[in-house]
Parts: structure tokens; C-alpha cells; sequence
């Protein structure tokens, strides 16, 4: 997640912080006509910032779930007669 600074502002279309000088998103092109962000936008951002890391921590359980189940198959394999 890209933290604003303070003399940053988050771009209404892609979210990013850029400077607030800026006239043109960097990131994505967009003409920065007002350099007030709604808070929605922002709310946005940072929402899908937490979804995002939330699909990573579930995917990294069944990962590691995965390789814990392979583990001991492979266990039971070897000591099996």
C-alpha cells in the first residue's frame, strides 16, 4: 500500500499518491483538475489495499496447509510396510 505524504494527495482515478503540485497523475494519466480528493476515493483505495492482503494471508494458509498435507503423506509413505 503507497502511503501519502503530506504535501501528497491521493489521484481521484487510480488512487495513488502524487505530489500535490502535480497536474497529471503519473501513474495514470489522469488530469488532476481539483486537488481535493474525496474521501470516498481514499476509503476506496485503502479497502482495496485490505482485500488485497487479505486474499494474500489466505492464500498463503492454503500454501502452507498444501505443503503440511504433502509432508506427511510423504511421512506415511515412507514408514508405511
Amino acid at each position: 500500500m503507497n502511503y501519502k505524504k503530506e504535501d501528497e494527495i491521493y489521484c481521484p482515478e487510480c488512487g495513488k499518491p502524487i505530489k500535490k503540485n502535480f497536474n497529471v497523475c503519473p501513474y495514470c494519466g489522469n488530469t488532476i483538475k481539483n486537488h481535493e480528493v474525496p474521501d470516498q476515493t481514499i476509503n476506496k483505495a485503502e479497502e482495496v489495499s485490505k482485500a488485497l492482503s487479505g486474499i494474500g494471508c489466505s492464500l498463503m494458509k492454503i500454501i502452507i496447509s498444501l505443503i503440511a498435507i504433502g509432508f506427511i503423506i510423504f511421512i506415511i509413505y515412507l514408514l508405511w510396510p
